[in-house]
């Protein structure tokens, strides 16, 4: 079936996007770690009776473990999975390691390149070989030779196609264009190899509006099957400027083993919590003014010692990169920023966020501070 979209979307509601999602379907999911997870629709297809997914995506985590609690998922192809600070996945452990489901190994790079090479209906895509490891032994379908043109060895990967792909974002006009604000994650190039686009939005506003906010992604209405409104629809996971990570909510799913993760995942009958909306909108400086807590003559911890360890490490010229929250790093990071190296480059959320200021580390409020003080907004392609 041709690539090529219709420019009209069709507008419906998340059982409906859900119902479009095929027995066996290669599936693709938006956002990354705890921001921008499209829950609402994950869950409506865990609900639904779709079985032998072929999940795709750079990562697992927590759309992963709820598709395989609900027997959806049939192959796995990823680069690692993860519930951050919540530990290891369980589900996705338990199928590794069994071998239960197979599972194949990407490096990000070569993941990357697949998908543009799905997007830009190129036979293959070159990248960088893994040096030092065997890891391209188990990437599907890579091969290194020489380059054609300077004769190095070079890593090549087949295209990755996907059937469909799933996504929340901030918005979409009634045109059907959807604006992401933020970390895109590898959003732009998983939509570009889907057949499939399906998003859910928290707003649908009149064409025209979305020109109004800087530093942003549009997702243009070509490229996109589907959208249903959906307020709320990545909760618990953030999605700013509307609400933050609702990481007790998150803590209190991961942790209760009587409850399945479609319904602990499910949005309060009230909507998403005003404590997640209000921490969206705490501006920098309101947490900059805040009273420096002290530690009372008490001695250092051993993340404390850590952290200052790190921070040892950095100088001027020093670019670092942390995860989604990845605590002693993000700490030492911004301490080292903060003392002895302020031309030093900060990412976060996978550089998603790119050379943010140095901010307290509060858990609750990370991702909205380093997202209002970022200079810019990457996706994980552009890494």
């Amino acid at each position: 079936m041709s690539l090529v979209k219709p420019n009209r979307r069709r507008f419906t509601d998340v059982e409906g996007l859900a119902a479009m999602v095929d027995r066996g379907d290669s599936l693709g999911v938006g956002g990354h770690h705890f921001a921008r997870l499209p829950i609402a629709l994950l869950r409506a297809i865990a609900q639904s009776d779709v079985r032998d997914l072929h999940y795709v995506c750079w990562a697992g985590g927590l759309p992963l473990e709820l598709l395989l609690e609900a027997n959806a998922v049939a192959e796995i192809d990823l680069c690692f999975s993860s519930l951050d600070i919540f530990g290891l996945p369980p589900r996705f452990r338990a199928a590794a390691e069994t071998g239960a489901i197979p599972v194949r190994d990407w490096t990000a790079l070569a993941m990357i390149q697949a998908l543009r090479a799905a997007q830009q209906n190129l036979p293959s895509m070159p990248f960088q070989l893994p040096l030092g490891s065997d890891m391209l032994a188990r990437v599907p379908g890579a091969g290194a030779m020489p380059d054609p043109v300077s004769g190095a060895a070079t890593g090549f990967i087949p295209p990755l196609r996907l059937d469909t792909f799933v996504v929340h974002a901030q918005r979409a006009d009634e045109s059907g264009n959807v604006q992401i604000i933020g970390p895109r994650a590898l959003d732009f190039a998983m939509a570009g190899a889907a057949r499939k686009v399906l998003v859910t939005v928290e707003e649908i506003v009149p064409v025209g509006a979305l020109r109004r906010d800087g530093r942003q992604s549009i997702l243009t209405r070509n490229q996109v099957s589907a959208i249903a409104l959906a307020p709320g629809g990545a909760y618990p996971a953030s999605c700013l400027p509307f609400y933050v990570t609702g990481y007790q909510a998150l803590s209190k799913a991961l942790g209760d083993r009587d409850t399945s993760l479609t319904d602990s995942l499910r949005l309060p009958s009230d909507g998403v919590p005003e404590l997640s909306q209000g921490a969206a909108k705490v501006a920098v400086e309101t947490v900059l003014a805040m009273p420096a807590l002290t530690h009372g003559g008490k001695q250092a911890s051993v993340d404390e010692i850590i952290s200052a360890r790190i921070a040892a490490e950095l100088d001027n010229g020093s670019f670092a990169s942390a995860g989604a929250v990845s605590p002693l790093a993000n700490v030492a990071y911004r301490l080292a920023k903060a003392t002895h190296a302020p031309d030093m480059i900060i990412a976060t959320m996978s550089c998603g966020h790119l050379d943010i200021a140095p901010n307290p580390m509060i858990l609750s409020l990370i991702e909205s501070l380093d997202c209002e003080t970022a200079v810019a907004h990457a996706g994980g392609d552009d890494t």
